[in-house]
C-alpha cells in the first residue's frame, strides 16, 4: 500500500503541472530586454535572454543580455552574464556606462595618472607643482609641489627653505639672550639634537679665555627662542668646576656635560663626586630631558687631569677627550700617562665604561674635541709636543706643539687615519673638530707658522691667525682656509659645525682684523667674536658675521638645528650686537654669557 501511494502522489503531481503549463503562455519564449516579468510563470528547466538594464542600453558599449533558467517554481532565477551600464572607467578604453560614447568623452576628465602644471602658493621652489589626475578619471587632486622645503643651502641660488628670499642665507640673529652676575660667566659650549638645545660652562667666577681660576659648574637646557627651561648649578666646595663640553642624546634628550672639578660637587638625591686629593679630576654628568640628574662620574688622581669635550653618539655611547697627568680610571684598566697625555674614553648611556685610551710620551699632549661618525667612529683633535701614536703610524712634532686630527675606528680604537698639522716650531692648535652629514670632518683651531697639508700651504702672519680644515671621510683634505690678517692681531677658531646641507660654520674670537675671504674686517677693540659660513663642496665664503665693542667678546660653541639655522654660545662684557632683529645686549658684570641663534 505505501508503495502504490507514493506512485499516485508522483504521478498526480506531474498531472498538475502538466495542467498548468498546458493553460499558460511560456514566458520563457518573450523577448524581455528590459521588460521581463521575472515572476511571470515559464517552462521548467527552459534557460531564456534576460536583462535588467536600463531600457535602451543592451547590446550598447559593454552592455549585454545575460540568460536565467526557470526553477521548480516555475519562477525564473537570477541573470546571469549580464552586463549593465557602470560608472565609467577612465583608464579603460570601453563604454562601461553604456551611452555609446568611449572614455575619451566630456565625462572623462583625463586619464588615471596624468598632471597638469599648477602653482602652489608657497614660495621659493616650492612654487611650482601639479596636479595629478584621480584613479577614476574624473577630476584632477589638489595642487602639490614638486619639492618640499629643505634646509637652506647657501651655496646656491635656490630657495630651498621656500620662504621667499634667494640665496636666504646671511647669518642674521633672530634671537640673542644673556645670564650673568657681577663676576665672569662663559657658556664654553652649545648643543642640540634639534629639540633639546643646552648651553654649558662656569658661572660666578674667575675666566681668562679658556682658563677656569674660580667658578661654578652649570648646564642648561633652552627652547626654540632660546629662553632657559632649566638650569643646574652646582659648584665645587672647597674648590672650582666648570663644563667644557655638552652633548644632546639623539633619541632620549639626555644633555651630557663635562668638564674638570676640583673639591666635592653635590648634585642632590645622593649623587656626589669627589676629586681626589687636591688635584684636579675630571667629571661626566647626564641630565635627563626635564632636568632631573641621572648620574655623574668622577675619574682621575691627585695630580690634573682635564674633560675637555664630550659627544654623544648615534647608539647612545658617550665619547669624552681631554688631557691627563697621573693615573685615570674610567671604569677599565687605569691609564698611566707618560707627561700629560690625550685620552680618549667611549661611556655607555648609564656611564659605564666601554673602552679608554691615553696617547702620547713625556711630552705635552692634550685632546681638546670630540666627535661621532654615524658609523660610530670617534674624531678627535687636539695638539702635541714630541710623538704621538693614534694606532695608524707614530706623528712626529716639528716643535712648539702641533696640532692633529684623527679618526678612531669605533671597532678596534686604532686610529683608521691620522694627520699632524705644523710644520715649524711654532704654536698650531686644534681646539674643535665636527662631522657633516656625509662624513665629512671639519677642524678649527689657530696657529702661528705655517701648515702644510697635501700640497696646500697656510701661513700666518706676524701673530697667530685662525685656521680652517675639511677633510673627506677617509682623510684626503677638501680645503684649507686661513683666517688671519697682517696686522699682528691673534685670530682663534674655537668652535665648529655643519649645516644639515653640509656647509660649514666657524667661530671664535679676533682682534686686529680678519679675513674671511672678502676683505678685511677690523675688530672693534679686545677680542670680537666672529661667525663664518663656507660651502662645504669648495670652501666658497657664503657669509661672515661680526659683534663686539672696545671690550672682550669671544664665540665658543656653535651647534646646527636641522632646518639649518645655528645656536652660538661664548662669553662678552661691554655691549655685544649682532644688529636687528636681535636687541643689543650689556653685560652684569666682568663676562656674561652669550646665547644666539642664526638664520642659515
Amino acid at each position: 500500500m505505501l508503495s502504490r501511494r507514493r506512485t499516485y502522489l508522483r504521478l498526480a503531481a506531474v498531472g498538475l503541472v502538466s495542467l498548468f503549463a498546458s493553460a499558460l503562455p511560456s514566458a520563457c519564449a518573450l523577448d524581455v530586454y528590459g521588460t521581463y516579468d521575472p515572476d511571470a510563470p515559464c517552462t521548467v528547466g527552459v534557460s531564456a535572454p534576460c536583462y535588467t538594464g536600463p531600457l535602451g542600453t543592451a547590446g550598447v558599449g559593454a552592455c549585454k543580455p545575460g540568460t536565467h533558467v526557470c526553477r521548480i517554481d516555475r519562477t525564473f532565477g537570477a541573470c546571469l552574464g549580464e552586463v549593465v551600464p557602470q560608472k565609467e572607467d577612465c583608464f579603460m578604453p570601453d563604454d562601461e556606462d553604456c551611452d555609446g560614447k568611449a572614455r575619451d568623452d566630456e565625462e572623462c576628465l583625463c586619464a588615471p595618472g596624468d598632471t597638469l602644471p599648477c602653482e602652489t602658493g608657497q614660495l621659493g621652489a616650492c612654487a611650482e607643482g601639479a596636479r595629478t589626475c584621480t584613479p577614476d578619471g574624473f577630476s584632477f587632486g589638489p595642487c602639490l609641489p614638486f619639492v618640499s622645503p629643505d634646509p637652506e643651502d647657501c651655496a646656491t641660488e635656490a630657495d630651498e627653505d621656500c620662504d621667499g628670499a634667494t640665496p636666504g642665507c646671511t647669518g642674521t640673529v633672530d634671537f640673542l639672550v644673556s645670564r650673568g652676575g657681577a663676576n665672569a660667566d662663559v657658556a664654553f659650549a652649545v648643543a642640540t639634537n634639534g629639540i633639546v638645545h643646552a648651553t654649558a660652562g662656569v658661572i660666578d667666577g674667575d675666566v681668562t679665555f679658556r682658563t677656569v681660576n674660580t667658578g661654578t659648574f652649570y648646564v642648561d637646557r633652552r627652547v626654540a627662542n632660546l629662553d632657559t627651561t632649566w638650569s643646574l648649578e652646582v659648584p665645587a666646595m672647597g674648590g672650582r668646576a666648570a663644563a667644557r663640553g655638552v652633548a644632546v642624546a639623539a633619541t632620549s634628550g639626555d644633555v651630557i656635560a663635562a668638564g674638570e672639578f676640583q673639591g666635592a660637587m653635590d648634585f642632590g638625591n645622593g649623587k656626589t663626586i669627589t676629586s681626589a686629593g687636591n688635584g684636579v679630576d675630571p667629571f661626566v654628568v647626564a641630565v635627563s630631558a626635564s632636568g632631573n640628574v641621572r648620574w655623574a662620574r668622577a675619574f682621575g688622581d691627585e695630580q690634573v687631569q682635564f674633560a675637555n669635550a664630550v659627544a654623544a653618539g648615534p647608539d647612545g655611547w658617550i665619547a669624552v677627550a681631554g688631557e691627563a697627568s697621573g693615573m685615570v680610571s674610567f671604569g677599565g684598566s687605569a691609564l698611566t700617562a707618560s707627561g700629560a697625555d690625550a685620552f680618549v674614553a667611549i661611556l655607555d648611556s648609564e656611564g659605564k665604561h666601554i673602552w679608554s685610551r691615553i696617547y702620547g710620551d713625556a711630552s705635552p699632549q692634550a685632546a681638546y674635541s670630540v666627535a661621532f661618525t654615524a658609523a660610530g667612529d670617534i674624531v678627535v683633535a687636539g695638539e702635541f709636543d714630541g710623538s704621538l701614536d693614534l694606532g695608524s703610524g707614530v706623528l712626529s712634532s716639528a716643535g712648539g706643539g702641533d696640532a692633529f686630527v684623527a679618526r678612531l675606528s669605533g671597532v678596534d680604537t686604532n686610529a683608521r687615519w691620522s694627520v699632524k698639522l705644523g710644520d715649524d716650531a711654532f704654536l698650531q692648535r686644534a681646539y674643535a673638530v665636527a662631522v657633516g652629514p656625509s662624513d665629512e670632518i671639519a677642524v678649527t683651531g689657530t696657529f702661528a707658522g705655517s701648515i702644510t697639508i697635501s700640497g696646500t700651504t697656510l701661513t700666518s702672519a706676524t701673530s697667530v691667525d685662525a685656521f680652517l680644515l675639511v677633510f673627506e671621510p677617509e682623510g684626503a683634505l677638501r680645503f684649507a682656509k686661513k683666517l688671519g690678517d697682517a696686522t699682528g692681531g691673534d685670530q682663534i677658531g674655537a668652535g665648529v659645525a655643519f649645516d644639515a646641507a653640509g656647509n660649514v660654520v666657524v667661530t671664535g674670537s679676533f682682534d686686529g682684523s680678519i679675513d674671511f675671504g672678502a676683505g678685511a674686517i677690523p675688530s672693534a677693540g679686545t677680542a670680537d667674536v666672529f661667525v663664518a659660513k663656507y660651502a662645504s663642496a669648495d670652501g666658497a665664503l657664503l657669509w661672515a658675521r661680526t659683534a663686539g665693542d672696545a671690550e672682550a667678546q669671544r664665540g665658543f660653541g656653535i651647534a646646527a638645528l636641522p632646518d639649518s639655522r645655528m645656536l652660538l654660545s661664548g662669553g662678552f662684557a661691554g655691549t655685544i650686537d649682532f644688529n636687528a632683529p636681535a636687541a643689543p645686549l650689556v653685560s652684569q658684570g666682568l663676562l656674561d654669557v652669550f646665547v644666539a641663534r642664526l638664520e642659515p
